[in-house]
């Protein structure tokens, strides 16, 4: 009884996470019904710069246009913005990238400064975060192949930022989880306080 109870309860958490994230490849229609099903925010394609190599074949000098998503989850804060670039020619997901990022929200240091600001003290917030997602990613698709090796007592033990990462690697895709704490902030032209607050998560499908 107790047996069935527990693998009743893991497929439940399966299902449950496998409508968070996408780790298996789709086509753009099967995203869109995707995003759909858990009520995200269509946000169209949007104009986007990415470096070279951010996923394997991407160019500096070429303007992309992925499928963009705000997740409607506010269970923290900053919400989950979800890109979805693709192949042109049969419009296949070649790389999804999930952003936690206070940027998101900043649109002008003049008017939006407060929500820098306002990170400094969420150290611990950011780590339980990625612990989470990072546990959700081991419950669907195993073990990482290489964990930063930093300790949690590590990154707690001073007033200082962190950054942490996570890869999984295989045959199919590449996963690689991050998160990026700056603390104290950087002040540019004695004016404004900038630093990085961002958890991502970032999957890259192989052929």
């Amino acid at each position: 009884m107790k047996k069935s109870f527990f693998i009743l309860a893991l497929l439940l958490l399966t299902v449950s996470l496998q409508a968070q994230y996408v780790l298996t490849k789709m086509t753009l229609s099967k995203i869109r019904a995707f995003e759909d099903s858990i009520k995200s925010e269509c946000k169209g394609f949007v104009k986007m710069n990415v470096g070279a190599d951010f996923f394997k074949g991407a160019k500096e000098d070429k303007d992309y246009y992925p499928l963009v998503f705000s997740r409607t989850d506010k269970s923290f804060f900053p919400g989950c913005k979800v890109e979805y670039y693709y192949s042109g020619k049969d419009s296949v997901i070649q790389c999804v990238v999930m952003d936690w990022d206070i940027m998101n929200y900043v649109s002008n240091l003049n008017t939006d400064q407060h929500f820098i600001d306002e990170q400094v003290g969420r150290k611990k917030a950011y780590y339980q975060k990625y612990e989470q997602v990072e546990k959700d990613i081991i419950a669907l698709i195993g073990d990482p192949t290489i964990l930063t090796d930093v300790t949690k007592e590590e990154i707690f033990k001073f007033d200082n930022g962190f950054s942490v990462e996570t890869r999984w690697t295989s045959s199919k895709r590449d996963v690689i989880l991050s998160v990026s704490f700056t603390s104290p902030l950087k002040v540019i032209n004695n004016k404004w306080r900038v630093g990085t607050f961002r958890i991502r998560l970032q999957t890259e499908f192989k052929k």
